[in-house]
């Protein structure tokens, strides 16, 4: 168990990093960080399930300069750690994990945008004592208050996903317990269906004709394999 919190805890640092601070190659988007998570904690399935639903909602978010905006990249891999541990803990089926796992969602990413305003007010003052050792000569304290800034980034992002994974983790497993029994066969179908949401809210910000040709061959590529498989 403490080997998954820390693979949650560095993992979270990693993906903050990337969001705001660098290098920003995108590593962070749910897309790929939520399956390697999965990948890392033995469940790559539920992994890609979480990063194919909150990447399609999300995908017109963009962490662009002082802008604020809703920590999607946090939120998502909080909810598939929460999902994930919950599932190893007690043995919950991933239908019920996954949708008692997205109310995770939206309070994680609302305190990671609220968080990220705290790490930048830092690096403000973080900047100004730079600006004054670099103006002394002091070059070693130019170089500190840098990485402190980096380090401000990842700390944020590891505590906060290991506060979502916890928090939803312990969440999944109480409300599952007291819900009356569900056949999972149902639970898929609304799963599935928050992949079709995730779809339309990308095609209503896509959707153009010029695109409309590439939209529909990768409609077809998913459409071919899932059947195939």
């Amino acid at each position: 168990m403490s080997e998954t919190f820390w693979i949650v805890a560095l993992l979270g640092g990693l993906v903050a990093l990337d969001t705001t601070a660098g290098p920003q190659v995108m590593i962070s988007q749910p897309i790929v960080a939520c399956p390697v998570l999965g990948l890392l904690l033995g469940d790559l399935e539920t992994g890609l399930l979480f990063g194919t639903i909150l990447e399609l909602i999300w995908i017109g978010t963009v962490p662009a300069g002082a802008s604020r905006f809703f920590d999607s990249n946090m939120a998502g891999v909080a909810a598939a750690g929460a999902a994930i541990w919950a599932m190893q803990r007690c043995g919950i089926a991933r239908p019920s994990a996954t949708l008692l796992s997205l109310a995770v969602v939206l309070p994680i990413g609302l305190l990671g945008s609220r968080m990220t305003v705290g790490v930048r007010k830092l690096n403000g003052f973080l900047i100004r004592k730079a600006d004054v050792a670099a103006q002394s000569g002091h070059s070693f304290r130019v170089s500190l208050c840098h990485g402190c800034g980096v380090g401000f980034s990842f700390v944020r992002g590891a505590c906060l996903n290991l506060l979502g994974t916890v928090t939803g983790g312990l969440f999944v497993s109480a409300v599952a317990g007291c819900l009356p029994p569900v056949r999972e066969d149902r639970l898929a179908i609304v799963v599935m269906a928050l992949i079709g949401l995730g779809g339309a809210v990308c095609l209503k910000l896509f959707g153009t004709k010029r695109l409309a040709p590439w939209i529909a061959l990768g409609l077809s590529m998913g459409m071919l394999v899932r059947f195939l498989g």
